[in-house]
């Protein structure tokens, strides 16, 4: 775990404040054979899986390039937008305030998510939640989309099997389906 960065207590205790960070962590740990809930852990183990947790998550989703950070920083708008939901999300600074590394962490994650909604329909995947890795949804997801050959019902049927084949946990696949659209 020597390659775990240190992480301020208030980010651990505002992650596990977060009932999608806590179910995201117990996931975590789950994955990683650990038997324990994040609640039995000492502090220390808790520390860990919230930076694990952190850590994973800034690997998946690529920083913004700096071009682009140099736009939001010029654009008042933008920046406003962003601390909006920052200050939403309970961050304990305003974007112009973090370092330079920080902001392009959020805004390539502000980046992907707004990519996620486009390509998904307005649909929000949870990743953490599902337990999975990127790839690894987007193989079911476009093996369910080839099955189900357009339609709907059979697409979320071929969906929630492979998912539940997967082990995903019943609660987050449910969540999934209930976002997608009703057949008419």
């Amino acid at each position: 775990m020597n390659d775990i960065p240190d992480i301020p207590d208030e980010l651990v205790q505002q992650v596990l404040a977060d009932p999608k960070g806590r179910e995201a962590i117990e996931q975590l740990l789950k994955a990683n054979n650990i038997p324990q809930s994040i609640d039995e852990l000492p502090p220390e183990m808790k520390k860990a899986a919230v930076a694990a947790l952190l850590n994973a998550q800034q690997q998946a989703i690529p920083p913004a390039p700096d071009e682009v950070l140099d736009q939001v920083l010029a654009d008042t708008n933008a920046l406003e937008q962003i601390n909006a939901m920052l200050k939403a999300n309970n961050a304990p600074s305003t974007f112009e305030a973090m370092d330079r590394e920080q902001q392009k962490g959020i805004l390539g994650q502000i980046l992907a998510q707004q990519q996620q909604q486009q390509q998904g329909g307005g649909i929000q995947v949870d990743l953490a939640a599902l337990g999975m890795e990127k790839d690894a949804f987007d193989k079911i997801w476009n093996d369910a989309q080839e099955q189900g050959k357009g339609d709907v019902e059979k697409f979320k049927s071929v969906l929630q099997a492979k998912l539940f084949e997967a082990n995903v946990p019943a609660g987050a696949i449910s969540q999934l389906i209930d976002q997608l659209p009703k057949p008419n």
